[in-house]
């Protein structure tokens, strides 16, 4: 049996134990000041059924996306989102690597899942006649941080029976959205998230924008949403300002972080600048992505390993608030320090 290497404790430790999380890819500006008004605003009224509410925040969700409300479904995050999708065809296809949550959901669900194995620059390559049931495609992808080839994704809109296009990250690129495209490409729906560029995170809210009547079949196994969450679409959806001030910072930010990962030589053998609001690094042997984690863990910094998502040995790293990249400096120094006492 394969023994993988066990990290020596560092001789050092950080002066504040308290680890920042650069493993959940969230708003490292925190939630919009809006939301949070609104929500202490209306945080007596919890007694009160939100009546009324949910057709509030599509039609401002809409406005926001430049649809129509009856193209607009909000969901409870993407996971609610992935059930709708699995449900309404049957079965589901991802990619490998890939954002694991797709195949986690279609096993609860007991729908039948494929993989289509990510090629050479993570492209998906000829796969396009494997598609069964739902196709979902990441765009960019997740964990891999690269866009998916267009070309591809036309020829997987006309062979799906739905295709389910994540725009989760897409903000952090400079790549166009499709959601101009859902009235014409009726087996096309387009998830937005309100974690990442809105800041709603710890509400678990998502968006699915499609086709009219799409929709209303989706919305036929719909869940119910309480009165804060939705008080917090609306309230984040009036400060577009500040999407763009997360996206500039991102942005901004990622060279750095490329960069520092790239110094540690001893312990990162590929750095990956990506289109999202993370960096990718592959662990230099016998480093491994969960001694890594756990290494970096102990210095004051989680990060996510990548095994989950079908990417072996490599770790993804989110762009943090101000301060993080200082801290994530400091842990790899303590980690670069432990290198050559690494043992199998």
């Amino acid at each position: 049996m394969k023994k993988w290497p066990i990290v020596a404790e560092p001789d050092v430790q950080p002066r504040d134990r308290i680890s920042i999380d650069l493993d959940q890819n969230e708003n490292p500006l925190g939630p919009p000041a809006e939301a949070v008004r609104l929500m202490r605003r209306h945080a007596a009224e919890l007694n009160e059924y939100p009546d009324g509410l949910y057709q509030q925040a599509t039609v401002a969700a809409a406005a926001f996306y430049g649809v129509q409300p009856e193209q607009v479904l909000i969901t409870e995050g993407v996971d609610e989102a992935i059930d709708l999708a699995l449900l309404h065809t049957g079965a589901g296809t991802c990619f490998v690597p890939g954002y694991w949550p797709y195949w986690e959901r279609a096993a609860a669900l007991s729908v039948p899942m494929s993989q289509l194995h990510l090629g050479e620059e993570w492209q998906p390559g000829d796969s396009v006649d494997q598609i069964q049931g739902t196709m979902f495609v990441t765009q960019p992808n997740n964990p891999t941080g690269n866009l998916i080839s267009n070309s591809w994704i036309d020829r997987a809109i006309e062979r799906s029976e739905l295709l389910f296009l994540d725009e989760s990250y897409l903000e952090f690129s400079t790549e166009p959205s499709r959601i101009g495209s859902v009235r014409d490409a009726r087996s096309l729906c387009v998830f937005r998230t309100f974690s990442k560029t809105l800041g709603l995170a710890g509400l678990r809210i998502g968006v699915l924008l499609a086709d009219q009547r799409l929709i209303a079949k989706l919305a036929a196994r719909h869940r119910v949403h309480e009165t804060l969450a939705l008080y917090g679409v609306i309230g984040s959806l009036k400060d577009s300002a500040r999407v763009r001030k997360t996206v500039d910072y991102v942005v901004a930010s990622r060279p750095s972080y490329v960069a520092l990962l790239q110094r540690y030589r001893n312990l990162f053998v590929d750095v990956r600048d990506t289109h999202c609001n993370f960096v990718l690094a592959r662990c230099a042997p016998p480093w491994t992505d969960k001694t890594m984690a756990d290494a970096l863990d102990e210095a004051g910094i989680r990060v996510r390993r990548c095994y989950i998502m079908g990417l072996p040995g490599w770790i993804r790293v989110s762009i943090g608030p101000r301060g993080a990249l200082a801290r994530l400096e400091e842990a790899l120094s303590i980690v670069d320090g432990c290198s050559g006492r690494v043992v199998r």
